[in-house]
């Protein structure tokens, strides 16, 4: 199982915009992020499959972006269940993914 957070990612990130930015840039991951879960979890239960599928590519792209490879992964697999309308896939997912989420949020929090 891959780490949480990716150390070249965030090496990277840091010299790419130095690393005194990078506490701000993972605030600014974590304001745009958190009510971007709140509304996966909301249309989950309402079944908005094209909302739940945007909104997973979504926080794809920005978890690869900020080194969350684990959580990328996740929800590439839960954009791809939404494509396809897999329910069952989306309610074996969804749990997972919002609890590496939330371990994701709680080490940028510790580290940054």
């Amino acid at each position: 199982m891959q780490p949480l957070l990716c150390e070249k990612t965030l090496h990277q990130l840091a010299d790419d915009i130095g690393p005194d930015l990078l506490p701000e840039l993972f605030n600014v991951f974590v304001e745009e992020n958190t009510p971007l879960l709140e509304s996966l979890k909301s249309d989950c239960d309402h079944w908005d499959l094209p909302q739940l599928q945007s909104l997973s590519h979504t926080l794809k792209s920005s978890a690869a972006s900020y080194g969350g490879l684990r959580l990328a992964e996740l929800a590439t697999q839960l954009d791809l269940a939404c494509k396809l309308s897999d329910k069952v896939t989306i309610q074996t997912l969804l749990p997972e993914f919002i609890d590496v989420y939330t371990q994701t949020l709680e080490v940028i929090k510790q580290r940054y």
